[in-house]
């Protein structure tokens, strides 16, 4: 089978002019929610996970991440998924929604 049965992989091969949005997928690919995390995190100089909680949705945008985690909600989800032995809490991540 082409591209592994994977839509993803080939709509990325045969439009790669395209900035596709995995996430908007049903099914993302292995690895694909942690390399989110630590490119997002690199980009915001997060050091450790209480660095996630001083973190904007406008800096997400401004980071060149917004479709892939368009709200705190979202940040809240992936988060949940890539650590998922950390508790983590919704509202205090919201808090920050418009801060700079």
């Amino acid at each position: 089978h082409y591209y592994r049965g994977s839509m993803v992989t080939a709509l990325l091969d045969v439009y790669p002019e395209y900035a596709w949005n995995r996430l908007r997928f049903e099914r993302i690919g292995e690895g694909f929610l942690e390399e989110t995390v630590s490119r997002l995190g690199n980009g915001l100089g997060i050091t450790g996970f209480e660095d996630w909680y001083r973190v904007s949705t406008k800096q997400i945008e401004k980071a060149g991440f917004s479709y892939s985690v368009p709200s705190m909600t979202h940040l809240h989800s992936i988060l949940s998924k890539v650590y998922p032995d950390k508790s983590w809490d919704l509202p205090r991540l919201k808090s920050n929604v418009k801060k700079t």
